[in-house]
């Protein structure tokens, strides 16, 4: 109801099947995994979606242990509202057929100090390549027609084709003072790049990605729970 960015003009997916695998391993042994294999068909149309996902994860102590996620999605022939490049295009509904590749890895350690104070890092990278096919214009009822509509690069590629970084650092620290109440302090280190040629393979990605600014931010948040049943019965004895 929302991807034409107009109300009333309805994009329609049609009915699809998937299906899943998946396996997790005992947590409680020094070397622990879990992996997930995903498949999805549409029918009527060419549109199919894939994904791999393997998570290692190795416990050193009880107090300490760490763990890789990574994924993979291939997603062939979806569709999608695309802003216009023309102001000839203005007055229509674009729809974006392209090819989506998405990789993500985060890394995560985490340390306990005690029952109630530890730290925990997450160090993460999401990479999403778009390559667009072809542009259709949505009409009424969901149906969507060809066009002419496609503006092009000089070396012939889409000129909506995107290439997406985000390279993200976030440590926490956590100390829970009292039952219920907190106090944490964050630190984000965050680097997002987007351009529109499309790099040759996912380790082409860090070519340029650590020469883009870096924003950097530090929050502290202390969370105070109250009992009000515990004021509200003294108050009653006072009485």
């Amino acid at each position: 109801h929302f991807e034409s960015r107009q109300f009333g003009k309805e994009v329609i997916n049609q009915p699809n099947a998937n299906i899943r695998w998946f396996i997790t391993t005992d947590y409680s042994k020094v070397f622990a995994f879990d992996a997930r294999l995903f498949y999805s068909e549409y029918f009527g149309e060419s549109r199919n979606g894939s994904s791999f996902s393997l998570s290692p994860r190795v416990r050193i102590s009880d107090r300490f242990n760490v763990r890789l996620e990574s994924s993979v999605d291939f997603i062939e022939n979806d569709y999608g509202y695309v802003a216009s490049l023309d102001e000839d295009y203005n007055d229509i509904i674009l729809l974006g057929v392209r090819d989506r590749t998405i990789v993500e890895n985060t890394l995560v350690t985490e340390f306990i100090f005690t029952k109630r104070m530890g730290i925990d890092m997450r160090v993460r990278h999401y990479w999403q390549e778009v390559k667009y096919e072809e542009f259709l214009t949505l009409l009424d009822e969901g149906v969507m027609i060809d066009n002419d509509y496609n503006p092009l690069e000089e070396d012939g590629s889409s000129s909506h084709n995107t290439s997406y970084n985000a390279f993200t650092v976030d440590f926490n620290y956590r100390w829970v003072f009292l039952p219920g109440s907190e106090l944490r302090v964050v630190y984000k280190n965050n680097i997002f790049h987007s351009k529109n040629n499309l790099d040759v393979n996912y380790f082409e990605t860090f070519g340029s990605l650590f020469q883009q600014p870096r924003i950097n931010s530090v929050s502290l948040r202390v969370l105070f729970f109250i009992d009000a049943l515990y004021f509200r019965g003294k108050k009653k004895r006072n009485a």
